[in-house]
């Protein structure tokens, strides 16, 4: 009688271990949702901080106040916690945004009091004739939007090989906008400028059109004629795009390549030749790209 009930619980036993299997496999499918459903919580509570964080300075942004300066007015908001002057130009009743530089460091022979020059008047400075450590706003001017009316700030720096580095923040905007729908819009900088007709340049572009993808360019024009060296799109950029925060725009020239960095993420590396040896350094923004610069900086590479 024994050996026959320990037939029937030996079978009962096997018969179990399917059932078992199946409920183990069940609560592990509940864990991992449950593990998936807290990691997207927490994801929901970053992204509402992150919009929170954004709508705040974008607050911080419209507080304007006008301050009156002849024929123009120029707005200047108060001092957001990083220290950044924000200033907005009207010209002929359009709103005209500001480029910035809160920050010049010199990490080289260059000196702090080395002087900016503008490129076809199109530049303004609103507190004082150099960009020092206290840091200084320059306000776009009129432009139509085209390429030969886009902004440019240059200093006389003609290292060969040297790494150029300066953060930047664009700033969403209205996309019914003209200018962005109708015009290319970009912001870059000049790694080898002698005149308007020959320059060499790094460019992101097509920063405000949806339909479209941003590209990183390297763009060489001699005796007025353009070269697009390298044209590479931007993929799968984290975090949130190029929009409203800030990003650090590296190139790295060693006068045969160029090497350009996003975020210390490589996205361009290319061999290149010209026939300019040497240039100026400085940078440039079309005038419909909304965009801040600051903690502009220039080392050699040996």
């Amino acid at each position: 009688m024994r050996r026959a009930e320990l037939i029937i619980v030996c079978v009962l036993g096997i018969a179990c271990i399917p059932f078992l299997f199946l409920i183990h496999q069940r609560n592990i499918v509940i864990a991992e949702k449950e593990k998936l459903q807290t990691e997207q919580q927490a994801q929901r509570v970053k992204e509402r901080q992150v919009h929170r964080a954004v709508e705040k300075e974008r607050q911080v942004h419209r507080a304007v106040e006008p301050e009156a300066t002849g024929a123009q007015q120029v707005f200047r908001a108060p001092k957001m916690k990083s220290g950044l002057d924000i200033s907005v130009q009207r010209y002929q009743g359009k709103e005209r945004y500001d480029m910035q530089a809160s920050v010049f460091s010199s990490l080289s022979e260059m000196p702090l009091d080395t002087g900016w020059d503008k490129e076809d008047g199109l530049w303004v400075k609103v507190d004082g004739s150099q960009l020092g450590e206290e840091g200084g706003t320059i306000v776009a001017g009129q432009g139509d939007g085209s390429d030969n009316n886009a902004n440019a700030l240059l200093f006389p720096d003609t290292k060969t090989k040297y790494t150029f580095s300066v953060d930047f923040k664009l700033l969403d905007r209205d996309t019914e906008d003209a200018y962005a729908r109708f015009h290319t819009n970009y912001f870059g900088l000049y790694l080898r400028y002698q005149d308007y007709n020959n320059f060499v340049r790094v460019d992101c572009l097509e920063a405000y059109r949806p339909q479209g993808k941003q590209f990183i360019r390297l763009l060489i024009r001699k005796n007025g004629n353009f070269i697009a060296v390298k044209n590479i799109p931007i993929e799968n950029f984290e975090p949130a795009g190029l929009f409203d925060i800030w990003h650090t725009f590296e190139v790295r020239d060693s006068e045969s390549e160029v090497v350009v960095f996003l975020d210390d993420r490589e996205i361009l590396k290319t061999a290149y030749s010209t026939s300019l040896p040497v240039g100026r350094k400085g940078f440039l923004a079309n005038i419909a790209t909304r965009v801040l610069f600051k903690n502009i900086k220039m080392e050699p590479n040996f």
